[in-house]
């Protein structure tokens, strides 16, 4: 195409790895759970996040949040307040400030010190709105240190060195995050915003809309284009002439909607990002082939001004955290029958399903790292005497327990009882594991499988079946399978809501594992 100059994040922005990091970052703050283990003490600490990586040399003042907080697991508790330490005295190239009286803060020479309760509810653009300059032997290139120390009663405190380069003259844009709240099926509605904190107006913008697949933006506009595949949300949009002004707020014309999934767990998030480009002639990206929306265009409310580029994408993105009561999730468990001779093997298929209406996020939730809680997807099954498991399938998370306490092993043969864990559950769908297992001798009464999950179980007269094996005389195989019938009668199983807070414990430990969550990633 003659005359057109074709954007790509690794050739016209360059910046493909900043963007990614951004998105890491912002969702970092969003939806953070440690990654399950399989072994949980308990444990608390403390963490902070800065959500910023650079700054131009021209700004008049960078307005950064400081999120920071306690968290707790594994039946800790978490401590009730926390302290974050600003140290102005070891900062490099940068000056530091507070952007209002803040409560709970006190600013002297030497730091900038807050203290907080750990269950106080923050805006959800930070903790503490900080506002960085360079200093004045500060130049481009240099990169500018700011030491931040959180701590709270009985826990380590936690030192962390934050780094902002100090960038050449250019736009710098600053999403809005929002809270909102909805039901399963429901809608929510924002304006997104950005702040120019650079010293350049911003022109061009390309503007990415995802998020996870509990929430879907509803709105086809006509400069947007949008991904065919209705699995995978995502949209681009060429925005020109935005032109946010130095130290000007730009927001949508219109609200954009957002559809919440029927089966969503508990909590969402939808996500939109800006890339700022230097002109606004012949963009041709590589979602030029997604088909285009039909209503109107969007648009921002802007002011024609000189272009450049945004000195940095760390806080270029806006998360819409969406909260809904939770959705309760009816798990059906699957028993199993088999018949052999005394000496003979046979297989064993047991398992659960997910009845919905709520979809089980195990690995998302709060405690989703601890396998005893009972919010993650998974079924304890006990083996009636005279039979002994030879063999448990090495692909699955099952562990032995001994008097209904895990014994420390994973599958492996040897024990009558076992706790079998699949974390997250789909609506619809079915978590089943195999066992191979042999007649001793004289079978007693039949096993049971108690599945549990979700919030809460509508229906807990299906959460318990079978396992029935019946021996002949004789030495000699048998056959086996599934589709035990349901025990009728009081749940046994520990099915409690698990509480939905969010467990910030710094971007190391951010989960993006979840089965059903395909955050759309431009790359």
């Amino acid at each position: 195409m003659t005359g057109d100059r074709a954007v790509s994040f690794a050739q016209a922005s360059g910046r493909s790895a900043r963007i990614v990091a951004a998105l890491t970052v912002a969702a970092t703050t969003l939806i953070l759970s440690p990654q399950p283990a399989r072994a949980v003490e308990p444990y608390a600490g403390v963490y902070s996040n800065l959500n910023a990586s650079a700054l131009a040399i021209g700004t008049a003042g960078k307005e950064v949040g400081l999120f920071y907080n306690a968290y707790a697991g594994g039946g800790a508790s978490r401590p009730d307040t926390v302290t974050v330490t600003i140290d102005l005295i070891t900062i490099y190239k940068l000056n530091v400030r507070l952007k209002a009286a803040t409560p709970g803060c006190t600013t002297t020479g030497m730091a900038i010190t807050c203290t907080k309760r750990s269950d106080a509810v923050g805006d959800p653009d930070g903790d503490l709105e900080l506002v960085f300059t360079p200093t004045t032997d500060a130049k481009v290139g240099d990169v500018g240190q700011v030491r931040v120390t959180t701590s709270a009663p009985g826990v380590d405190k936690e030192e962390s060195t934050y780094r902002l380069a100090i960038a050449e003259s250019g736009p710098d844009l600053r999403a809005r995050r929002f809270k909102a709240e909805s039901t399963p099926g429901g809608t929510v509605t924002f304006r997104p915003q950005f702040r120019n904190a650079g010293d350049r107006t911003a022109e061009t913008l390309i503007l990415y809309l995802g998020g996870d697949t509990f929430a879907t933006y509803t709105d086809r506009f006509a400069n947007c284009h949008y991904n065919p595949d209705p699995a995978f949300f995502g949209a681009v949009c060429v925005l020109r002439g935005v032109g946010v002004p130095v130290g000007g707020t730009v927001r949508t014309t219109a609200p954009l909607t957002v559809k919440v999934g029927d089966d969503v767990p508990g909590r969402t998030f939808a996500y939109y990002n800006a890339e700022v480009l230097e002109d606004n002639t012949g963009i041709v990206g590589w979602w030029d082939s997604w088909p285009k929306g039909n209503g109107s265009d969007l648009r921002f409310e802007g002011v024609d001004a000189s272009v450049a580029r945004d000195v940095d994408y760390a806080d270029t993105q806006g998360n819409i955290a969406i909260s809904t009561p939770p959705n309760p999730s009816d798990v059906a468990a699957i028993g199993a029958t088999g018949s052999g001779s005394v000496g003979g093997t046979l297989k064993l298929r047991v398992g659960m399903t997910n009845k919905g209406p709520g979809y089980i996020n195990g690995i998302g939730d709060s405690q989703g790292s601890d396998p005893d809680d009972p919010y993650n997807a998974g079924f304890r099954v006990t083996f009636p005497s005279g039979v002994q498991v030879t063999a448990v399938d090495e692909n699955e998370y099952c562990r032995g327990l001994v008097d209904g306490k895990p014994d420390g092993s994973f599958n492996e043969p040897g024990r009558t009882a076992y706790h079998c864990i699949e974390w997250a559950l789909g609506v619809g769908e079915t978590y089943t594991v195999e066992f191979t297992v042999k007649i001793t001798g004289p079978v007693g009464t039949a096993g049971t499988v108690v599945a549990h999950g979700g919030s809460s179980d509508p229906v807990p007269a299906n959460n318990t079946a079978a396992v029935t094996v019946t021996a002949g005389g004789g030495n000699g195989g048998g056959g086996g399978g599934g589709g035990g019938l349901p025990i009728t009668g009081a749940n046994v199983a520990l099915v409690s809501g698990a509480g939905a807070v969010l467990l910030a414990v710094g971007a190391g430990l951010f989960v993006a594992a979840r089965r059903r969550r395909s955050v759309f990633v431009a790359d």
